[in-house]
């Protein structure tokens, strides 16, 4: 699901005048919306990372808090456009 809404973002006209005009400050409720999908999938894999048993990778935790993160912060008006 995430592919077709990044494929339905990327495609959006929403896109094109908002985000294109501004790369910087340009905003999108799609791309918003996008971000959003993936931080509920890092906070989510980041659960799994401890709730697994077993030993903990610490890769994969370092891995799904900065990818956490990182879309966290996409989510403010602020580089969208290289997201």
């Amino acid at each position: 699901t995430t592919i077709a809404l990044a494929g339905r973002v990327i495609a959006s006209e929403e896109l094109s005048k908002n985000i294109d005009a501004d790369h910087m400050y340009g905003a999108s409720d799609g791309a918003m919306l996008l971000f959003a999908h993936s931080c509920g999938y890092f906070a989510w894999d980041i659960v799994a990372c401890f709730v697994e048993g077993g030993k903990i990778n610490w890769g994969f935790v370092l891995h799904a808090v900065s990818c956490f993160l990182c879309y966290l912060f996409g989510q403010f008006p602020y580089l969208q456009y290289y997201g």
